[in-house]
């Protein structure tokens, strides 16, 4: 079999376990940007992951850093939601990345990432 016929075959063999299972793309997070913060101010932020064609599982800070004072919760009975959450305790802009991944059954699993920032004043 030449390599020619062999990549055909598997994007056949693919295709048609999309078409049986179900292929998704990547998963998706919302809003576009997370809102400023106060120093001293309590702080919450939702990030809502959606587009999942199985639950998530988690959700976490990848790489950089929140600002000082602030974390990210996840919790599975949540569903698709993490919430950051705490009090800022000095100015200036953190930038970071978020994961999320969901299970695979059926179907192989997702995963997404989205950069944000938060600037506290």
């Amino acid at each position: 079999m030449s390599q020619r016929s062999s990549m055909q075959s598997t994007s056949l063999c693919v295709g048609f376990l999309c078409m049986l299972y179900g292929c998704a793309g990547p998963l998706k997070f919302e809003p576009a940007d997370l809102p400023a913060a106060q120093v001293g101010e309590p702080y919450t932020a939702i990030i809502n992951v959606s587009d999942a064609r199985t639950p998530v599982f988690e959700i976490v800070v990848e790489s950089g850093e929140l600002p000082a004072g602030l974390v990210l919760l996840y919790d599975e009975k949540r569903g698709q939601e993490a919430v950051i959450t705490g009090t800022p305790r000095s100015s200036g802009r953190s930038t970071f990345t978020v994961k999320a991944s969901a299970h695979g059954t059926n179907t192989q699993g997702q995963k997404g990432r989205r950069e944000y920032s938060i600037t506290v004043e």
